[in-house]
């Protein structure tokens, strides 16, 4: 989805999170899922308070009352951002966690928003059959993913 906010010449979302959104319900309906199927969502996760904003608005419009059911975990706490290869890290960890079926672990998320559920915490097992992860791009570029755990009657 390309995401365009000319005021601040393309270098963060719009505060509504209308570029991520369009990507995340792109992604969502190509996999065939609802927003209450989501087990897991591994977001930009910058840490910044405009990104952050417009994510959570974002996911709020998309996944509505759902949302404060799903886990949200950013590794930018642990990892860092960086940069271009940001996503496919993101990708991998969600990789990972379908795989092993564990939450990863958070740090440094003392104070998340509300109606999120995220926050420091140590990993833990789930249930986890699709995962969803989002990344966006200076100049307005937003692409997300949703992941399946592999199943031989799938």
């Amino acid at each position: 989805s390309q995401s365009v906010n000319p005021a601040r010449r393309n270098l963060v979302a719009e505060a509504d999170g209308r570029g991520i959104a369009i990507a995340i319900r792109s992604a969502m309906r190509e996999a065939g899922v609802d927003p209450g199927q989501i087990n897991l969502i591994v977001p930009i996760g910058l840490g910044t308070q405009e990104s952050d904003a417009a994510e959570a608005a974002a996911l709020q419009t998309v996944f509505g009352d759902v949302l404060k059911d799903i886990p949200v975990v950013s590794p930018k706490a642990l990892a860092g951002n960086c940069g271009a290869g940001a996503g496919s890290i993101d990708l991998c960890i969600a990789a990972k966690a379908i795989a092993e079926q564990t939450i990863p672990a958070t740090i440094n998320c003392d104070s998340p928003r509300d109606g999120l559920a995220a926050g420091t915490s140590p990993s833990r097992s789930a249930d986890i059959k699709y995962a969803l992860t989002f990344s966006g791009g200076m100049g307005g570029q937003n692409a997300a993913l949703v992941l399946k755990r592999y199943s031989k009657d799938s």
